[in-house]
């Protein structure tokens, strides 16, 4: 969604159901004047009333919500292009890393570790 007007562009992401039967989602919002990019990370319970929630600043490339993947101890990753973050079912960062070429998928495997999906430019970086 763009605002006229206001240089701002919002866009939502996945919807995921929890394991409490709420619901887990994530918007992100980018503004022109000044530069800057936010997105949120909201947790409602089963009838859409707000729990929680968490704002993120970041430097992504492109404007889009945060893939979200469910982790068997009720946390949550979030997933960006360059970024990948690790929450608690309280929405507190646990672990964060940065500068991952274009990650693209997480899963979990079975000895409790990640496997990561990345990709790169055309130009091979």
């Amino acid at each position: 969604m763009f605002n006229i007007g206001t240089d701002t562009y919002q866009n939502y992401g996945n919807v995921k159901q929890t394991n409490d039967f709420g619901y887990i989602f994530s918007k992100s919002e980018y503004s022109q004047f000044p530069s800057q990019y936010i997105s949120t990370l909201v947790k409602t319970n089963n009838i859409g009333i707000e729990q929680w929630s968490q704002n993120f600043e970041l430097t992504v490339n492109g404007d889009y919500a945060p893939k979200l993947e469910l982790t068997p101890d009720g946390g949550i990753m979030m997933i960006f292009d360059r970024h990948l973050i690790k929450l608690n079912a309280y929405g507190e960062i646990e672990w964060s890393s940065q500068e991952l070429n274009e990650l693209r998928e997480i899963k979990q495997s079975l000895d409790g570790g990640y496997i990561l999906l990345a990709g790169s430019d055309p130009e091979g970086n």
